[in-house]
């Protein structure tokens, strides 16, 4: 990595915690084209660029769920039966779609960068209106 890149990383990174805490949109609206573009200047495959953003990505939300179920549990507001009802069938769609994904070759990057651009939209309008 070059020195710029090393630079770089942090600079972005604040603006997105910022953009989080202050505004209420995820992180995603700047790391995940910044991952891209990282990765794919590092020389990694397309196929490889999908699958490591992915795996940022989801780890990024694995960490602010346990925090957030951290923070709840600490106030007293933690709701088991809600866990359950929500959160049990989504783990099991959430492994089916990773094993889709490490599985199949449906997956591109123009794919990826047009659901990417359709939820950034809704985002914006959610923040505009």
């Amino acid at each position: 990595m070059t020195a710029l890149q090393w630079l770089m990383l942090p600079l972005v990174g604040a603006a997105g915690g910022f953009l989080a805490g202050m505004l209420g949109v995820g992180g995603g609206i700047i790391f995940i084209p910044l991952l891209t573009w990282l990765f794919a200047s590092l020389g990694l495959p397309q196929e490889e660029i999908v699958r490591f953003t992915l795996a940022n990505s989801i780890l990024l939300v694995v960490v602010s769920g346990l925090t957030g179920t951290w923070k709840q549990h600490r106030l007293g507001e933690w709701q088991w039966l809600k866990v359950l009802i929500i959160g049990v069938p989504g783990a099991i769609v959430s492994y089916i779609i990773t094993y889709a994904i490490q599985h199949g070759d449906w997956y591109s990057k123009d794919r990826f960068n047009m659901v990417f651009l359709f939820f950034l939209a809704i985002s914006t309008a959610n923040m505009i209106f």
